[in-house]
């Protein structure tokens, strides 16, 4: 379905335009503007089931945010999945000028909840203090709120903030959100017309300082910029009024579920009091140094510190990382680069494994067949029928012979009959004089019957009585057999009648179905256009196959000529497109060249976890989907699928591993049926035949695809197959004689070998 189903007009998109500076934003207005966006993540919203209620509550709960002039800027309704969560919160923060996300749904326990994993591979800073907030004041209403796992973050300085999709929970989430929501902003900004309107108002209950070894300060501590209370921490100058929330609170005080925001002359306590009792408000971690510090922080000393030490593995939180987030267009090469480096990304695959059957259905669902086009009939060999061919006339146009002999009637025979002039092939019908009784004219195989002539008696079975005086010509003979009407004799349309169907839809032409079609007196037809394949290979490693000598660390690139012939072999246009090894930027513009010359990119190598693999990242940076990322099978498993809406049209991109074996073995499995629907093909499925084992095979975690051998054995009707040797995936000469691939499942608690003589399936890849 397309954007624009699921976008949403507004009554007051008119008052802001997208990207507006707030300075040109109705200036001559006092109140500070927040642009807001209202995403819904409910794929039964989308498909038309259930109506989206949440959004209309949360824009009338945002929009009376006192002391501000809230614009939504945007509505949309998404489904559950994590990549169009991702692509709309990364093209809304980058190009509508919002300062806030407001999303709603998929923050649950259910399968389908994903939208705190899409926020947080999007977002540059995690803000946890608005969830530990928010969750605090709601486990007070309702302890369901524990199951509550959005997050907050910011990314290109808009907060991205999640709630549920329970319309009471999340506004109850909002109301706790929304005091401090302004000031956030405003430190985003550093604009302090935001910050001075709204300030949270004070938690009322003592606060309490724990004694520092320092020397002590007087109890009051203010100075003309900054006015500082702890541990509510209000820093108040001229120009703005900020809150500082203490960093641990005593869990026996009462939390207030929403503190109302103070109005815009409200001043908050003019100094300290580090003189309460032990035990009274909240535990402060605050020393008095620690209070002579904040007294002379400034709005930039809120901003987070610049990225020192990271656990290996989490995102970065580098405003330049842009890897993963399925953003469109190529973005800078500091974006871009940043997915190769190794401690930044994710030590096991983030992707989930898809089953096979569901990386199948999944690849088929999005192979729709190619436009129809028309080809001369000898240009249309290896294309698919688009609809149904039917013969223009019939076979045979008339009555033929089916053997060298005599045309005769068939009531003369036995007998002796004069022979007059014969009938030749190629002869016309009409330019064949009439035959009466008692009369038989000669004719070869496929010649047309002569008028009035019923059967045809093979010259085996007569005898010449007279002759002309050359000897050329037989004047009388005698024929010895009786014969029939119908005697030898192929009858018009016996073979194929006018408007018969001669070749189905969904057939693929070989040299047998082009012959035909001249036959029946069509030369034109109607095809599927033929896909076009682009095959690169991605590794520093990779150098062209027909290098005579490597060096040290060096490969010869087998993968792309590999798969370049079996893919020729179906008759399909491919594009040779090199190897890419000189980094992301050079992979996204061979990619992105690649696609708008193709239907099909292939891509082998960097697509799993090692140091150099980021093409799954970077295929999402061109702005397609990932459909899946792993698939459960043996060997293939770190094949990914993806696709991309075009103006041209639905490109598909296929990420096959770089070891030769699991490459083809992937491409097998599931591109080489893509291929197929693609073209046309009625039912693209692998041939797939009964086989027995020739010797004990052993499973593995996973369904595998052993390589084998097939043989017959005169007395058996079932072929025999035998394994190729040594099935490690690093081993190509295990594919190099297969003709089979045996489609094994996975080990279980009661079954983990398969016994010879045990009969299982097997995908025909090869010559049998």
């Amino acid at each position: 379905m397309s954007d624009s189903s699921y976008w949403l007009k507004l009554a007051k998109l008119d008052q802001g335009t997208l990207g507006t500076s707030l300075a040109l934003v109705n200036p001559e207005k006092k109140q500070p503007v927040l642009f807001v966006g209202i995403l819904t993540v409910s794929t039964p919203c989308v498909k038309g089931v259930a109506d989206d209620k949440i959004s209309q509550r949360l824009q009338n709960k945002i929009t009376n945010l006192t002391g501000y002039r809230v614009i939504i800027k945007v509505k949309k309704v998404v489904t559950d999945d994590i990549t169009e969560i991702k692509n709309v919160l990364v093209n809304w923060t980058e190009s509508l000028g919002l300062d806030l996300i407001l999303t709603a749904g998929g923050t649950g326990f259910s399968p389908t909840d994903v939208t705190p994993e899409a926020t947080r591979a999007v977002v540059e800073k995690e803000a946890p203090g608005f969830t530990v907030g928010m969750v605090a004041g709601a486990l007070k209403l309702n302890p369901v709120a524990m199951l509550f796992r959005g997050i907050c973050g910011i990314r290109r300085n808009v907060i991205i903030l999640n709630l549920p999709d329970n319309v009471q929970a999340s506004c109850d989430l909002l109301d706790t959100a929304m005091p401090v929501l302004p000031f956030a902003i405003g430190q985003l900004k550093s604009d302090k017309n935001y910050a001075s309107r709204t300030t949270p108002a004070p938690v009322a209950r003592s606060p309490q300082i724990i004694p520092s070894p320092t020397p002590s300060k007087p109890s009051h501590v203010t100075t003309p910029a900054h006015h500082v209370t702890v541990p509510s921490h209000h820093v108040t100058t001229p120009a703005h009024h900020v809150t500082v929330m203490s960093a641990v609170e005593d869990h026996h005080a009462p939390l207030p579920h929403h503190a109302p925001p103070a109005s815009a002359d409200h001043h908050a306590p003019t100094g300290v009091d580090t003189h309460h009792a032990p035990g009274s408000g909240i535990a402060g971690l605050l020393s008095e140094n620690d209070i002579d510090m904040l007294t002379n922080l400034d709005a930039e000393d809120f901003e987070e510190p610049p990225e020192r030490l990271r656990v290996v593995g989490t995102r970065p939180s580098s405003r330049g990382t842009q890897a993963d987030s399925g953003i469109s267009g190529l973005g800078t090469r500091e974006q871009v680069s940043d997915v190769t480096r190794l401690t930044r990304r994710p030590r096991i695959s983030p992707y989930p494994p898809a089953t096979v059957d569901k990386a199948y259905s999944t690849v088929l669902a999005n192979s729709n067949p190619l436009p129809v086009t028309t080809r001369f009939f000898k240009d249309a060999v290896d294309h698919v029928v688009a609809e149904d061919v039917r013969a223009a006339c019939s076979i045979p146009s008339c009555a033929t012979a089916v053997v060298d002999g005599y045309a005769v009637i068939a009531a003369d025979m036995p007998g002796d009959v004069e022979v007059v002039s014969g009938a030749s092939l190629g002869k016309k019908q009409g330019s064949i004089p009439y035959l009466n009784l008692g009369k038989a004219a000669r004719v070869t195989t496929g010649a047309p019957l002569p008028p009035g002539a019923d059967a045809v008696i093979p010259v085996e079975q007569t005898v010449i009585l007279a002759e002309s005086s050359d000897g050329e010509t037989e004047l009388r003979i005698r024929c010895k057999e009786t014969v029939t009407p119908g005697n030898y004799v192929r009858q018009e349309g016996s073979d194929v009648k006018e408007r018969d169907v001669v070749v189905e839809a969904g057939t693929k032409l070989d040299h047998t179905s082009i012959g035909m079609l001249p036959a029946v007196n069509v030369c034109n037809i109607r095809v599927h256009r033929l896909p076009v394949v682009a095959v690169l290979s991605v590794g520093a490693e990779l150098v062209e196959p027909d290098t005579p000598y490597l060096q040290d660390g060096q490969t010869r690139d087998t993968n792309r000529i590999t798969l370049l012939t079996v893919i020729r072999k179906l008759g399909i246009k491919t594009l040779d497109c090199g190897i890419v090894n000189d980094g992301p930027r050079d992979f996204i513009e061979a990619v992105t060249r690649a696609y708008k010359q193709a239907d099909v990119v292939i891509t082998t190598g960097g697509c799993s976890i090692g140091d150099n693999d980021y093409v799954k990242a970077l295929i999402s940076e061109i702005g397609a989907t990932l459909q899946f990322g792993r698939v459960a099978i043996k060997p293939g498993a770190p094949t990914a699928f993806a696709t991309l809406e075009t103006p041209l049209g639905k490109k598909l991109f296929f990420a096959l591993p770089g070891v030769p074996s699991p490459a083809l073995v992937a491409y097998y499995v599931l591109v080489s049926p893509c291929l197929r629907k693609l073209s046309g093909v009625k039912n693209p499925s692998s041939t797939i035949i009964k086989v027995k084992l020739s010797a004990d095979v052993y499973l593995s975690d996973v369904p595998e695809y052993q390589r084998a051998i097939l043989r017959w054995d005169e007395t058996d009707p079932v072929a025999y197959a035998e394994v190729t040797g040594r099935q490690v995936i690093s081993r190509f000469l295990s594919m190099v004689s297969a003709n089979a691939l045996l489609i094994l499942p996975p080990r279980s608690d009661t079954i983990s070998v398969v016994k010879r003589g045990s009969v299982v399936n097997a995908m025909i890849v090869g010559k049998v």
